[in-house]
């Protein structure tokens, strides 16, 4: 069921009463990385969060792994009006071959949700995939990233996110990030990075050769109330 479609049949009938209405308030995008905070509405709310980590870099020359992809992780949980949430968006890897960065979100009970970064690709190893962390006392989801390629082969996909990059016969592709292709298309994972070609997409392993960095994490999250009517 896409994000925001309607509840329709039983289902709809035994989750909310006849004289509710499910309404959408706030939305928060964030895509820049490092620590930072957002308010939650003046209203207690039912939060819906994903988030995603950082894909892992590749190795500054040819012959080496690529980079894996990050973990993506759902998590729904109560909001109390006003509230500042803590959250910070993992960093890409770099040429170097460095780990993507973890995705966190602090909950207003002091919990953490965390969406594990990419392994960066080595010699002459491929980076792995993110996650899947789990945290079985948060109401969470976890889609695992995908592994980067080695030095003739595509990467691997995320689980239910994006594809893994291809490879051009000599360098391996950067490994996808874990999605929610299943939720809609703007909480899928990003597709791996291909090689000489730095990653684009959110939680994509970079592509092998000539050290290209990987994409970054981001968080999407949906502040709902349940209003009578």
């Amino acid at each position: 069921m896409a994000v925001g479609q309607p509840l329709r049949g039983f289902s709809g009938q035994r989750m909310i009463p006849r004289a509710a209405r499910i309404r959408v308030r706030e939305i928060a995008y964030r895509t820049a990385t490092g620590p930072a905070t957002v308010v939650s509405p003046n209203y207690p709310a039912v939060v819906e969060v994903w988030i995603i980590g950082a894909g892992g870099g590749c190795q500054q020359s040819g012959g080496n792994g690529a980079g894996g992809g990050a973990e993506s992780v759902w998590a729904r949980f109560p909001c109390p009006a006003n509230t500042l949430l803590s959250y910070s968006i993992g960093a890409a890897g770099s040429g170097n071959s460095s780990d993507g960065g973890d995705s966190t979100i602090t909950l207003p009970t002091g919990q953490t949700v965390r969406a594990l970064g990419g392994k960066g690709g080595a010699s002459p190893a491929p980076g792995a995939g993110g996650g899947a962390n789990t945290q079985p006392s948060i109401n969470e989801i976890h889609r695992a990233g995908g592994t980067g390629g080695t030095s003739a082969a595509a990467g691997s996909a995320g689980t239910d996110g994006g594809p893994g990059g291809g490879t051009n016969g000599s360098n391996g592709g950067g490994g996808g990030s874990g999605g929610f292709s299943s939720f809609g298309d703007i909480v899928n994972g990003g597709a791996g990075a291909t090689p000489g070609v730095s990653g684009t997409n959110a939680g994509s392993g970079g592509g092998q050769a000539n050290g290209f960095t990987a994409g970054s994490g981001q968080l999407f999250a949906i502040f709902t109330r349940l209003t009578m009517s």
